[in-house]
């Protein structure tokens, strides 16, 4: 009795830190499909024109709104998840895996990669050049370029028929290249990042199962 009792203490502590990763492992998941998603709905924005050209922005809109709050949700916690267990913040978590993404939400966005190789080089360059720090600030930057790449429309007229050829001709993309040229180059190194980030969480979780199943068959003497 008191062994069943033991690997029950260490199923529950593994189902417990398991979760909590799958739950983090979600929140980067929809900040990857939502990071994905808005470079197509910007060029759509660029591209389309009338009722569709507005729903493409409205759609950038909301995905912006979705990136940021997976990514709060990673370095602040979540009280609710589909794993029906709180979310903790990465600084309330003990386990070297919070502290590895603490180290890149808020610190460093390149320590998700491997230093040294090329896209260490060009992250750091990146970095360098905008002045960013950890994803975070990278992410908002990211943002607010792309923003400001859809100034020149207006969200709310579904009858705006200007093709984007017209717009060049005429000089009315001028104002928006600036910001077009900053999101393009972050958003290329951002699905760098979140290739490698997503995996972070999934090994974390990998690992510890593996560790603990490793001890609950010593306990029973398998």
């Amino acid at each position: 009795g008191a062994w069943i009792a033991v690997v029950l203490v260490m199923v529950n502590a593994m189902y417990s830190r398991i979760t909590i990763d799958a739950a983090r492992s979600e929140r980067l998941h929809s900040f990857a499909a939502g990071t994905s998603a808005l470079r197509g709905q910007l060029e759509l924005t660029l591209q389309e024109t009338n009722i569709r050209r507005s729903r493409a922005m409205e759609n950038a809109r909301t995905n912006s709104t979705r990136i940021l709050r997976a990514l709060s949700a990673v370095l602040n916690g979540d009280a609710e998840t589909s794993y029906n267990v709180r979310l903790p913040s990465l600084a309330e978590s003990k386990d070297p895996t919070a502290g590895e993404l603490f180290q890149i939400l808020v610190h460093d966005s390149c320590h998700v990669l491997r230093n040294p190789s090329s896209y260490y080089s060009q992250c750091r360059a990146l970095h360098e050049h905008f002045g960013l720090s950890g994803l975070l600030s990278f992410t908002t930057a990211m943002l607010d370029d792309g923003t400001q790449s859809t100034i020149i429309f207006d969200e709310t007229n579904q009858s705006d028929s200007r093709g984007l050829m017209q717009m060049y001709r005429s000089g009315e993309l001028a104002p928006v290249l600036g910001p077009l040229t900053r999101y393009d180059a972050k958003g290329e190194m951002a699905e760098i990042l979140i290739r490698h980030l997503v995996n972070v969480t999934a090994a974390a979780a990998v690992s510890r199962f593996s560790s603990t199943w490793s001890d609950v068959q010593l306990v029973l003497g398998i």
